[in-house]
């Protein structure tokens, strides 16, 4: 799909999106942070460390945590919070941006790859190449091996594992269904 014509502009549009984030994130924690962290009634403690820590690895935080998506926001926001400087963060927010980007075209490359190599198309469901039978057989066992574990290694009194066990079977049942 990225050679296409469109693909391409599907990239450039998420790269725009992802920096465009990246940058509200930043100004939300610039404008209104300190009034934040002022509210959260912290021992200043552990604010003191984190804002350490963005005073000795702040540029090198901000990039990693571009690459895990939950991170990003918060630590685009106390990066605006703790002063790092607009143009500092501007820059590794655009090649955060494009790394997080190019990450994620990569695998779904690779991703397309794997499947034609096994005679699918990126439409196909993966039960199709399995077996619906094949599959099953598969989630029978994740659920008894699960469970098993659950009984033997757990610490909880016995009935409690056999709640667990079966909690976990039926959330691994609606999971796959």
């Amino acid at each position: 799909r990225v050679a296409s014509s469109g693909g391409w502009n599907l990239l450039i549009e998420a790269y725009l999106g992802s920096w465009c984030g990246c940058q509200c994130s930043y100004w939300m924690g610039r404008v209104a942070g300190e009034r934040f962290v002022g509210r959260l009634g912290t021992d200043g403690g552990v604010v003191a460390r984190i804002q350490d820590l963005y005073e000795r690895r702040g540029p090198m935080m901000l990039l990693i945590a571009q690459m895990i998506a939950p991170l990003s926001p918060p630590a685009q926001a106390m990066a605006g919070v703790f002063g790092m400087r607009p143009r500092t963060s501007a820059l590794l927010s655009l090649l955060g941006s494009a790394i997080e980007i190019g990450h994620y075209a990569l695998l779904g490359v690779l991703g397309a790859t794997v499947l034609a190599a096994f005679g699918l198309t990126p439409g196909q469901c993966f039960f199709e190449w399995v077996g619906p039978f094949a599959a099953f057989a598969f989630l029978l066992v994740l659920i008894a091996l699960g469970g098993a574990r659950i009984l033997r290694r757990g610490r909880a009194p016995f009935f409690l594992r056999i709640a667990y066990a079966g909690a976990y079977s039926l959330a691994l049942l609606i999971a796959v269904s």
